[in-house]
């Protein structure tokens, strides 16, 4: 009977914990099933964010100029020539502003509506401040010159105020597909191996002494910095104590692969850059660039005429330059569906000229263009490969870099109504 007693329970005891154990599994099926459901939930919203979040290749995003001014008027008695004095007006306080296509995004049309409401803001205050003052020394000038250096459907960056000769500069950099503003930490992976990809660059052009200012920009998050085509742009002050001027230089995405975030590197199919050049003497004589996966080399000697020379990879032309061209000033290098091309723009003979080359990278051959063709005043580069219809006056784009501003000439000519 105590046998029976015992086995009985037994039973009920091996009955309760099944039912316990039959529970937990019960529950633990509940909660497996709504852990996958979360689970799943969340892996499909991260694939969604991933999606929305990664950068496809680019389509070119077009963009234009305009210029706003502040009103304030400098008056000038200026010699006719014939013995008389007659009134010459000037407009010193001036701002250009971008403006985007209306295929770009909503945001980003909202970022340059704001930009510009901003700069119109400052140009009031800085016409305020300086309504007494009849002098057009350029430190006493509003640093309103814009550069584009990219503009497609994932990122629109430019500078403000590099070719102004004052500390009053600064770049703007965009997501274009939000319109919000990106940080340097956003496009960098690690900030040391900028400053030593900086170091390298710069020892490499003969420039090391601008390393500790680079460093110390760097450190306080003060550098003026935009994304280009042929890679990160950084431009270094150095002041004289009276004027400011800015050394642009470029850390390459070819160059540095691992530095930059993915689609930071993705370019449109047709492109334009800015190349990163060397002076000499004010003069930028040389240029080694990195892009499109191959290493381009200029060579330009200074004296008048002549020859220079253009290396690709391990292919090297010799294009003969003008008659009267001396220093190279500027390099752009174009790609499109029919090619590769590289415009050099030399110095003329007098300070206002200067002479641009259109070299085809493919057979190594240059058309001639006219006199004053220049890069600074404006560069359409849907006609770029074809050098009868170049049209450099012409303040718009379609190769994701709109114009630059590089020599003395240009910024010597701003400012005034007769001019603008």
């Amino acid at each position: 009977m105590k046998k029976t007693r015992s086995a009985l329970v037994l039973t009920c005891a091996l009955l309760a914990l099944g039912t316990a154990a039959c529970g937990d599994r019960k529950t633990k099926t509940v909660e497996t099933t709504e852990t996958v459901a979360n689970r799943e939930s969340q892996q499909a919203e991260e694939t969604k964010e991933a999606a929305e979040t990664k950068l496809e290749t680019p389509e070119q995003l077009p963009v234009s100029l305009v210029v706003r001014n502040s009103g304030r008027e400098l008056v000038n008695l200026e010699p006719n020539g014939m013995g008389l004095e007659e009134k010459h007006y000037s407009f010193p306080d001036w701002a250009e502003i971008p403006t985007v296509s209306e295929g770009a995004s909503e945001g980003l049309h909202k970022a340059v509506q704001a930009y510009e409401e901003s700069q119109l803001a400052a140009l009031k205050q800085f016409a305020a401040t300086h309504r007494d003052n009849q002098e057009q020394d350029v430190r006493d000038q509003y640093a309103g010159d814009v550069t584009i250096c990219r503009s497609d459907s994932n990122f629109f960056s430019f500078v403000r105020g590099v070719n102004s000769f004052t500390t009053d500069a600064e770049g703007y950099n965009y997501d274009s597909r939000t319109g919000e503003a990106l940080t340097l930490s956003q496009v960098v992976k690690d900030m040391n191996q900028l400053q030593a990809a900086v170091n390298e660059v710069l020892k490499e052009n003969n420039q090391s002494a601008l390393s500790a200012i680079t460093k110390e920009a760097l450190e306080k998050d003060a550098i003026v910095w935009a994304l280009g085509n042929e890679g990160l742009d950084l431009f270094i002050a150095q002041s004289d104590g009276n004027y400011v001027d800015y050394q642009r230089i470029v850390i390459s995405y070819e160059r540095y692969p691992d530095l930059f975030a993915d689609g930071v590197k993705l370019r449109p199919a047709e492109y334009a850059a800015q190349l990163m050049t060397t002076y000499a003497a004010q003069l930028m004589t040389t240029a080694k660039s990195y892009i499109d996966g191959k290493v381009i080399q200029v060579t330009a000697p200074e004296t008048e005429g002549g020859s220079f020379t253009v290396t690709v990879d391990d292919k090297q032309f010799t294009v003969e330059k003008p008659e009267m061209a001396v220093g190279l000033i500027s390099l752009l290098y174009v790609k499109t569906a029919s090619g590769t091309y590289l415009y050099p723009e030399f110095q003329g003979d007098y300070s206002d000229a200067s002479y641009l080359l259109p070299v085809d990278l493919q057979s190594g051959k240059a058309s001639k263009l006219p006199e004053d063709r220049e890069l600074g005043m404006g560069f359409d580069l849907q006609n770029a490969v074809n050098p009868d219809a170049l049209a450099l006056s012409v303040r718009s784009d379609t190769l994701s870099t709109l114009y630059t501003l590089l020599s003395g000439k240009n910024r010597q000519r701003r400012g005034t109504g007769s001019n603008r």
